[in-house]
């Protein structure tokens, strides 16, 4: 027989999954039939793509998840690889490991932006996504996030819904901001900023190239404006295409 052990699953972008393979012992590039793909919750696994890369001792098992899904699958092993050692077959002795996965797109779904504005008075737009985002933060809104149409009001304060169920994005916003920043009897907590310094990729949820920030999710979102005694006409907000937010990264 052959030990292997799998290791930490890797999340990219366009619901690729990689689950690294490693053998106790150099052996030659296997067939991926050995390696049994079994549905264990969620979505059905229709259309799902895998392959086998590696060499030697070090090899992935490479899954492609389709577009708006989500669930969990089970990988096992059930074969024979050749030993180089030997030059014979033997069989493959491995944990089976569970796997979950999201691939829903993040898509804008539902929104509330009133229809007029008062000088000197709160202005707040709501939205809800499809799923929980990542990539919003203070400091993004209209450069990245969001396209301003129309007036401009007054510079936004986005806040992210914390509460345990899902608000009614359409229900009027009461309140006042408060010293711990947050809206009074609700659940809205202001995104952060990107932490401090030159960001590296990687870096405290930076993207891969180092230059966008994932660090806040969700998936209902509070902007809330100060009207400027400025602001002229008719006010909009429309999402950009593409936009740097991303669903969940798995």
């Amino acid at each position: 027989m052959v030990n292997a052990t799998f290791g930490t699953v890797e999340y990219r972008d366009g619901g690729v999954i990689a689950a690294p393979v490693t053998f106790a012992e150099n052996v030659i590039a296997p067939s991926k039939s050995i390696f049994e793909i079994t549905h264990v919750s969620g979505d059905a696994l229709t259309d799902m793509e895998y392959r086998l890369i590696g060499q030697n001792t070090a090899f992935k098992l490479i899954v492609e998840v389709p577009p708006d899904r989500k669930g969990s699958f089970k990988i096992a092993a059930n074969g024979d690889v050749f030993k180089v050692s030997s030059g014979t077959w033997e069989n493959v002795v491995i944990t089976a490991k569970t796997v979950s996965y999201n691939t829903i797109k993040p898509d804008l779904i539902d929104y509330e932006i009133p229809g007029d504005y008062n000088f000197g008075e709160k202005f707040y737009v709501l939205v809800e996504f499809k799923t929980v985002v990542t990539g919003w933060h203070l400091n993004n809104t209209i450069t990245q996030i969001f396209i301003e149409e129309g007036a401009h009001i007054g510079t936004p304060t986005p806040y992210k819904w914390i509460g345990a169920n899902p608000p009614d994005i359409h229900a009027p916003v009461v309140g006042e901001l408060s010293a711990d920043k947050r809206f009074i009897g609700t659940d809205w907590q202001r995104l952060s900023a990107p932490p401090a310094g030159t960001p590296t990729p990687g870096m405290n949820n930076f993207s891969d190239d180092g230059e966008e920030w994932h660090g806040e999710s969700g998936q209902y979102f509070l902007i809330s404006f100060e009207v400027s005694t400025t602001a002229r006409g008719i006010f909009n907000l429309t999402l950009r295409q593409p936009s740097i937010l991303r669903g969940p990264v798995s």
